[in-house]
């Protein structure tokens, strides 16, 4: 019986892998926001407010982002397309003349596909998109979409909620382990949001850095 009750329990987790991934996503993306939810309404911002301002910096900047990089990016592809195919070519010679058997046959061939996709996708017979590939690529945007909305749902409720919820989970706890219990909760919740703030922000400078760098020594393809 006990082994039936872990198997059962097992799959039943299987089954529903994708919501406690995004219960666990919202907890992280909640403990990342709450020092600066927390610095606001310390200003007297209504808590729901505070949130809801952090979610439009969030998506203002890096909306912002996008708008300033995709001019560059739009160039750059148009390069990589016009540059790609001579590159592909020189490689292709290469692996004809390495003496393997895999590169020589169907590598080479794979590359001489990319060539023509690349130079003139149109007129590309054979690598039309299967319709049940195209309906997987719509279902995973679509599962996306709805998982990132639903990260944000539950990361606002968190945040508006979280002393109910403390209440909620330590309800029949003894008083002393309560309290040890409470303040383990708010360690664990600051020392989490202060190392991934921390990690946020180092990838913010050094993609900001590196990306500035590649751009004025001419790095090709920089974005």
């Amino acid at each position: 019986m006990t082994l039936l009750l872990v198997l059962i329990v097992g799959y039943l987790l299987i089954q529903i892998q994708f919501v406690l991934i995004l219960v666990l996503l919202s907890l992280v993306f909640a403990t990342v926001m709450q020092r600066p939810v927390n610095a606001l309404e310390r200003r007297h911002v209504p808590r729901p407010l505070a949130i809801l301002l952090m979610y439009i910096a969030i998506i203002g900047a890096l909306t912002a982002l996008f708008v300033l990089l995709s001019p560059a990016i739009r160039e750059q592809a148009v390069a990589f397309r016009e540059q790609a195919p001579q590159s592909l070519v020189d490689l292709r010679a290469a692996w004809l003349s390495s003496g393997n058997a895999l590169l020589a046959g169907p590598g080479q061939q794979l590359l001489d596909r990319a060539i023509t996709f690349i130079s003139n996708p149109n007129q590309v017979q054979g690598m039309s998109v299967p319709q049940g590939a195209a309906l997987g690529l719509l279902t995973g945007l679509g599962g996306s979409i709805v998982g990132l909305l639903t990260v944000l749902i539950i990361s606002f409720y968190y945040l508006m909620e979280k002393s109910w919820i403390r209440q909620l989970v330590l309800l029949d706890w003894a008083p002393e382990t309560r309290i040890r219990v409470s303040r383990l909760w708010d360690e664990v919740e600051q020392k989490v949001g202060d190392r991934l703030r921390g990690q946020l922000i180092l990838c913010l400078i050094v993609g900001v850095t590196a990306s500035t760098g590649y751009a004025l020594i001419g790095v090709r393809f920089w974005p």
